[in-house]
């Protein structure tokens, strides 16, 4: 058990405590209740749970008697005004009454319902926000969707604020579902996310910690020395103070937290429990520093009671009718390496919603986000979705007990949906942790080999889960500080872990790469600056306020360490509200000059707006992509430079050696361990992708030289530098056409399985046979290079027990 579930397991019960307080009007609500209040809707509306992507209407039938058909059309009229209030610019009371029964009825035909074509459309524009801020976005298993029921989708970790939303319902859509989110009420009242909260069905979500009041002046303990009592000095509880709210304590006691039982008067409090934690009662305490006999307490928060029945109301409604919803168990976002404890609202929406209806099943679906450098522009992400979890029917059994049975279901159910998260996401217990097992994911790789992001992403998991278990023995403390020395050196010299095979060329061909690579990022800058230029009043404003929302968040919150989770979302929002303001700008002055100027025709004039509105956008994305390119080109450039400047080629060297011993290490450490239960096995001849597993036949099918066809593994790093380099001068480290594919069969059938050194010796192997057999062919010698000797010394290296011995 790692410290992360002793922690949770160890405060289950205060968790519980808080989340079953609020959610118990919820759980009170009656099957006959939640049922009358559908009879109201259920002649006009039926559940989607047949098809996820069909609406109420489009089962109609054409011969449905005259009531039914009166009902369903005013359905459908009720849903088009509900449309009209939730655009942009709310239409609900401009639309004449005769527009909105023709559109209605319109929609009748199309069997279609208005918020389900406004969903539809927000997700296209949202899937745009998608592709331009990331490089990358890789599903992984989508396939594991149930295509009918109601589904509760389970994400973690929240990394992005408002990013992480759009990528699952994208992704949930191209599954053929809609999801709908729980989100923070507060955030429904702002301008540009609360409308497209609605857009998106989102279901509004009152946080206590959202309306929390600094309480006037200070608390202390009670001088009867009873832990429930709290005293106050100038307080006004009996004006701020809530029964079934909480009395929050600052920063330095780790934001503790008690519910108030009983308010006696402005100056006492009954607590329902004692804060937890020695430093609360340290704090409590406190004694002033001019009078130490006199104890002056601690400054203190009040969160309000709030009354969660109708949300979970809406919850039951939504999984009733066969919808999706999607929540967010940690309960905000953060910047952390590891998941925070999950709240226990998501197992109480699932337990409750089966118990209000016992032909209902619902489906968890466990969602892992991983992001490589989640804040930055253009970074890429992976979102894997993890096998469907059925909640069990004996925990509703005792979640309709109530009292300690529930509380007990409760527990038992998200424990399993820890479990299930344990399984998409990669969970580190530090960032320097996530270093280690980052730069031996790199080590592991095969010579030339380009993974996709699901493939990194799993190797990590499996990284993780290894040193996890094995983390205080020996041969693994020692690697890990040898991986830490080796980042420390790369750091040094200023290249990077991928650069190192071939940082050591001659100098006639790194002088010629080096002036070929400057060449390109002239040609690459030049071609994007006028661009950066007309967009460089987004790219400033949107700096300067994602870093003031950083530091706000950052300060307002109890579990972020930077607020990097915050930039990202920040960067969107500026650049959505700032662009069009920009660009109409430029359209009004290049109207201006077009008008002044008599050399353009006067219909080219009238068009001159239409030209910059339509042409800007398209301009900026062409500026992504060459700013894109010449960030790579700039980033190639260090080993270069550095295998030019005297003395560093022995440096070079040295890394070199130093990377070589430090895979035969890492290789060998894994070998030992692996009886004792450290079961890496080899992904390296499979991508992880959004599709099911093919069939052999079919993956016969898709093979090409070796690679899978739906693969985006190593393509989306692809770009003319690459096939340049590869093309003018042959200095790729990638194998030539054909080797890997012809070697692939004998690795396969031959089923090497666990053993990622065996994998590593057939292919250097079978490889340097297909190169021998090659050049016997052609019947000529090449010149042996400096990465090729490099090979052959990790190869021996990894083959040599005497060198592993030594290196360990």
């Amino acid at each position: 058990m790692t410290s992360h579930e002793s922690h949770e397991n160890g405060n289950i019960s205060s968790m519980l405590e808080t989340a079953g307080m609020a959610s118990s009007e919820a759980s009170a609500i009656s099957r006959t209740d939640l049922n009358s209040e559908r009879t109201k809707e259920d002649a006009e509306r039926k559940p989607n749970s047949a098809s996820p992507t069909t609406s109420p209407v489009r089962h109609a039938d054409p011969k449905l008697s005259e009531n039914s058909f009166k009902h369903t059309l005013s359905y459908v009229e009720e849903d088009f005004r509900r449309m009209l209030s939730i655009l942009p610019i709310p239409l609900h009371q401009v639309v004449p009454k005769f527009v909105v029964k023709l559109a209605a009825r319109m929609l009748f035909r199309a069997r279609l319902l208005a918020t389900d074509s406004l969903f539809d459309f927000t997700i296209v524009f949202l899937r745009l926000i998608v592709v331009i801020f990331f490089r990358e976005v890789q599903p992984r298993s989508s396939w594991r969707i149930p295509r009918a029921g109601p589904i509760i989708f389970v994400v973690a970790p929240h990394h992005n604020q408002f990013l992480d939303p759009l990528i699952l319902a994208s992704e949930v859509r191209n599954a053929g579902r809609r999801v709908s989110f729980l989100i923070a009420h507060k955030s429904t009242k702002r301008p540009l996310i609360g409308r497209f909260s609605r857009m998106l069905k989102s279901i509004p979500v009152r946080r206590a910690a959202d309306d929390a009041k600094v309480g006037s002046g200070t608390v202390t303990a009670h001088p009867s020395g009873d832990e429930t009592l709290l005293l106050g000095i100038n307080s006004e509880f009996t004006k701020q103070a809530q029964v079934r709210g909480h009395v929050v304590l600052p920063k330095s006691t780790d934001y503790a937290m008690a519910e108030v039982a009983e308010i006696l008067s402005d100056t006492e409090l009954r607590l329902k429990k004692p804060f937890p934690g020695d430093a609360a009662s340290e704090a409590l305490r406190t004694q002033d520093n001019e009078d130490p006999s006199k104890v002056i307490g601690t400054t203190y928060k009040l969160q309000p009671y709030v009354n969660q029945a109708e949300m979970y109301a809406s919850v039951y409604r939504q999984l009733s009718d066969g919808g999706c919803l999607c929540i967010f168990p940690e309960g905000g976002s953060h910047d952390r390496t590891d998941l925070l404890p999950l709240k226990a609202g998501v197992v109480i929406m699932a337990l409750g919603a089966m118990a209000n209806d016992p032909n209902l099943n619902v489906h968890i679906v466990p969602v892992g986000l991983s992001y490589f450098h989640p804040h930055r522009f253009r970074s890429r992400a992976v979102i894997e979705f993890g096998m469907p979890i059925n909640v069990p029917k004996d925990l509703v059994e005792l979640f309709e007990h109530g009292g300690t049975s529930k509380r007990q279901a409760i527990a038992s159910m998200l424990d399993i949906v820890f479990d299930g998260l344990k399984s998409v996401t990669v969970r580190a217990p530090d960032y320097e942790t996530l270093m280690v097992i980052q730069a031996s994911r790199r080590l592991m790789s095969l010579p030339g080999q380009q993974l996709s992001l699901s493939d990194k992403v799993e190797q990590n998991r499996k990284l993780i889960m290894g040193y996890m278990q094995f983390k205080d023995h020996p041969k693994v403390v020692a690697l890990r500080e040898s991986v830490l020395t080796y980042n420390k050196h790369l750091k040094q010299v200023g290249i990077r872990d991928h650069q190192v095979e071939r940082a050591n060329r001659s100098v006639l061909r790194s002088l010629a790469l080096l002036l070929y690579r400057l060449g390109l990022l002239v040609v690459w800058s030049g071609c994007a600056l006028p661009g950066t230029i007309l967009n460089l009043p987004i790219i400033i404003f949107a700096k300067i306020v994602s870093k003031k929302k950083a530091k706000e968040a950052l300060a307002a919150s109890q579990v972020k360490l930077f607020g990097r989770d915050v930039l990202a979302t920040w960067k969107v929002i500026v650049t959505l509200v700032v662009a069009p303001i920009l660009y109409a700008s430029y359209a009004v002055v290049a109207t201006t000059l077009a008008y002044r100027s008599n050399s353009l025709r006067l219909i080219h004039k009238r068009l001159m707006p239409l030209y910059v509105m339509l042409g800007m956008p398209a301009i900026s994305v062409g500026v992504i992509k060459m700013n894109e390119v010449g960030i790579d080109v700039y980033k190639s450039l260090p080993p270069l430079i550095a295998s030019l400047l005297p003395g560093r080629r022995r440096v070079i060297d040295q890394i070199q050696q130093e990377r070589i011993n430090l895979t035969a290490q890492l290789h060998s450490t894994i070998a030992e361990l692996r009886p004792e239960g450290w079961n890496y096995t080899d992904i390296a001849r499979g991508s992880y992708t959004a599709k099911a597993p093919p069939i052999r036949e079919e993956l016969e099918q898709m093979m090409y030289d070796g690679r899978p066809l739906d693969s985006t593994g190593g393509h989306s790093l692809s770009h003319p530098m690459n096939v340049m380099d590869e093309w003018l001068f042959g200095w790729s480290s990638s194998r030539r056409k054909g080797d890997w594919g012809g070697h692939r069969a004998e690795v396969v059938e031959n089923d090497l399985g666990a053993n990622y050194e065996d994998a590593l010796q057939v292919y250097e192997h079978e490889t340097d046979e297909a190169h021998r057999l090659t050049r016997d062919n052609r019947g000529k010698e090449k010149r042996r290079t400096r990465s090729q000797d490099y090979r052959e010394r990790r190869q021996a290296a990894q083959l040599s027990p005497s060198s592993r011995k030594d290196s360990s």
